[in-house]
């Protein structure tokens, strides 16, 4: 018998002391909540990685690793042939292709913000840590990652995002193989300027007003600074967005608008009275002056999402710690099914769970044209039009640390609570079954006895402020261009939840 010399005499030894023993090492660095540290480690990748860099905002450099091409016997990058379903679409940005066993490093410039959307698609494990994106204006997204490989890790630390001024569209957007074992983590960032609308409006800057006035009966008179863009029928609806009295932004002026008698295109002046089937009969009698209008169509509005799974892919398990999060749309979009559109050959589709830590979500103020938008839709509910159906499965979610700010009313007389910006809403059910939301006293939104939801989202902003700071360049444990990590636990699994 073969055994390594003196390892028993060694282990009787010990025995003999008391000392106590373990097989297996204990972990000595466990995270536990408030920790600095990072709660997720980045994978480990393959030594002959693909390396991508981004010495400008505007162009991509690909570099074997160290920059020796031999080092590299495989080429970086292929663009043709994609085997992928959106791989033959270049979206707003550049796309990349890897075979599913290429891990992948993004080395975002340390000198200036990326201006447009990067597209990977392959590759097995993926790394970003560090840097920005500041989205150029006719630019819409920051990431979107996507992969067939059946198992692998997408790792995002300390990246700052910032959509503020660009064009509608979701900021990140992952998905791996359906019933696969895709893991994503995005930690440690922080982001501005996601938004949508619920409902189409046009046009997409709006119309600037010299004056909005009420007669006290919920009858208005909207007064343009600039001609009417297009003709609003009978009975069309607009919606008015920072019309200021006295100084303030007035709720009872800012909110949907029934133009009973329509508006010919290029008119200047528009009468009409307050939509009494979203907003309730009457409002005081007002004058403002400043703001915006926009002509609100029945067509869907475009759906800007924070962190969006892709349609018709599947993430294993979901990670989200320390982020904070400003959108006017949808800041987490999420769901489960076996059956995503009639598709029941792929497996599961959507999110295998979904654990969120530290992290604050705010719901910002976009005025009546993003009506009844979700910060946080998880998906996760019985709806004669939801497009998953019958098909829908629960899973586990988990929340620690986590806050969320509604948006401010349009109506002062209707407040909004986390049951309106956030799904599970209180009464939803799932195939027929309680899913427990319920408000608590102080206004946080917990699941009761239903035990795939633990944990509860804590109402308003930190005390204390946001969990990330938003800096203009980046810093130690600070997202963007010079990010340093703070270091990372052994143990991520401490505590599950509150």
């Amino acid at each position: 018998m073969l055994r390594r010399p003196g390892s028993l005499r060694a282990l009787k030894r010990r025995l003999n002391s008391g000392v106590p023993i373990s097989i297996i090492d204990p972990v000595v660095d466990r995270w536990t909540p408030g920790s600095t540290k990072m709660r997720w480690k980045p994978p480990t990748l393959d030594p002959n990685k693909t390396v991508i860099e981004t010495p400008s905002p505007t162009a991509f450099q690909e570099l074997p690793l160290g920059g020796n091409a031999a080092a590299t016997s495989r080429p970086t990058v292929s663009t043709a042939g994609a085997p992928y379903p959106e791989g033959s679409i270049v979206h707003n940005g550049s796309r990349w292709v890897f075979a599913d066993d290429w891990d992948v490093e993004v080395r975002l410039s340390t000198t200036a913000a990326h201006v447009r959307r990067l597209d990977l698609y392959g590759g097995g494990n993926h790394f970003i840590r560090g840097g920005e994106f500041k989205v150029a204006s006719n630019r819409s997204g920051c990431l979107q990652i996507l992969s067939q490989a059946p198992f692998g890790h997408t790792y995002i630390e300390g990246v700052k995002f910032d959509q503020t001024g660009s064009l509608i569209g979701d900021c990140l957007k992952f998905g791996g193989k359906p019933g696969g074992g895709r893991i994503v983590t995005v930690q440690n960032c922080a982001s501005r300027g996601t938004r949508g609308t619920n409902r189409s409006s046009q046009p997409a800057a709006g119309l600037a007003v010299s004056s909005a006035s009420t007669d006290g009966s919920g009858n208005i008179t909207i007064t343009l600074a600039v001609p009417l863009d297009a003709t609003v029928p009978a009975n069309g609806v607009v919606s008015l967005n920072n019309v200021m009295v006295g100084g303030s932004y007035s709720d009872a002026l800012n909110r949907e608008w029934k133009i009973t008698g329509g508006a010919a295109s290029g008119s200047t002046t528009l009468t009409g009275v307050v939509n009494t089937t979203w907003l309730g009969a009457g409002v005081p009698n007002l004058s403002g002056t400043g703001g915006t209008m926009w002509r609100q169509l029945t067509t869907l509005g475009t759906h800007g999402d924070y962190i969006q799974n892709a349609n018709d892919w599947f993430v294993r398990s979901l990670r989200i710690h320390r982020n904070s999060v400003y959108a006017g749309y949808q800041a987490l979009i999420t769901f489960k099914a076996d059956n995503f559109e009639g598709n029941t050959s792929g497996g599961e589709y959507g999110t295998g769970e979904l654990l969120i830590s530290e992290s604050d979500w705010h719901h910002n103020y976009e005025g009546p044209k993003d009506d009844n938008s979700k910060l946080l839709l998880l998906n996760h509910i019985d709806s004669g039009t939801n497009n998953q159906g019958a098909g829908l499965l629960p899973f586990p979610i988990r929340f620690v640390g986590v806050y969320a700010e509604p948006r401010r009313p349009y109506n002062p007389s209707t407040p909004i609570t986390l049951s309106n910006v956030i799904q599970p809403q209180v009464g939803n059910t799932l195939h027929g079954n309680s899913l427990g939301a319920t408000l608590d006293a102080d206004g946080s939104i917990s699941f009761g006895a239903y035990s795939q939801i633990q944990g509860k989202i804590r109402r308003g902003a930190r005390p204390g402020g946001d969990w990330v700071t938003w800096a203009t360049t980046g810093s130690a444990g600070v997202p963007g261009r010079g990010y340093v990590t703070p270091g990372y636990h052994d143990d991520p699994n401490a505590v599950l939840f509150d």
